[in-house]
């Protein structure tokens, strides 16, 4: 399954939907893509959202099923927030 993670990654995002059928969906790489732009990311994960957006435009045209990604909402007291203190402000 191809995982969109990077900023090049989403501009050809209709391309990669559209290469081929050995999948069925693409998958967003939300870390990575924050990091790879430099976000710092809130907790509802509102930054985000055009990105989650182009993907499942990408996938729909392309006649692929429904975006897959993991939500990153943790609460602030979980250590993963001290582990990517560049995503999540403090």
């Amino acid at each position: 399954m191809p995982i969109i993670e990077t900023a090049k990654g989403l501009a050809a995002v209709s391309d990669i939907a559209g290469c081929g059928s050995r999948f069925r969906r693409l998958s967003f790489g939300a870390v990575d893509f924050a990091k790879d732009l430099n976000m710092r990311l809130s907790l509802d994960e509102w930054e985000l959202t055009p990105a989650r957006a182009a993907i499942a435009l990408a996938s729909r045209v392309a006649g692929l099923d429904a975006v897959s990604y993991a939500h990153l909402t943790l609460p602030t007291s979980l250590c993963w927030v001290r582990l990517l203190p560049s995503l999540f402000p403090l």
